[in-house]
Formats: structure tokens, C-alpha cells, sequence
């Protein structure tokens, strides 16, 4: 009886330790996921990025005072 017993009790033991290793093992895989992601690096390149498009736009859209080429209506 108290064989029968022990092997319930390891059985049970068996199956409570399972879905307690694949729930640490899940945590862990999140944990590293996050890590890897980090949003806080992703909105700093962003905002890099953005910066640089204006900058570049800036100096692509800057009118010489002296040029006469003129594109587009003019009121006369």
C-alpha cells in the first residue's frame, strides 16, 4: 500500500513539474524577446531617421534669391 502510494505521489509530482518547467521555460523566452526588442532603441531610430529626412528636405528645398528659373503660375 504504501508503494502504491509513493507512485501516486511521484506521478503526480511528475505531472505538477511539467507545466511548472514549460511555464519558467515560456517566461524566459518572453524575458529574452523583450530584451531583444527594446522599444526604447526603435523610437530613438525613428526620431533619427525623421530628423535626418527633414534635414535632408531642408537643403534640398532651399531658393537661391538670385536664380530666375521659376516653375509654376505667375500672377503679372
Amino acid at each position: 500500500m504504501k508503494s502504491a502510494m509513493e507512485d501516486i505521489k511521484t506521478e503526480i509530482m511528475k505531472e505538477t513539474d511539467n507545466p511548472v518547467s514549460e511555464i519558467k521555460k515560456e517566461i524566459e523566452q518572453v524575458k529574452q524577446s523583450v530584451q531583444e526588442v527594446n522599444p526604447l532603441n526603435d523610437i530613438k531610430k525613428d526620431l533619427t531617421e525623421a530628423t535626418n529626412d527633414i534635414v535632408n528636405l531642408d537643403k534640398k528645398t532651399s531658393i537661391s534669391q538670385l536664380d530666375d528659373a521659376h516653375e509654376g503660375p505667375v500672377s503679372r
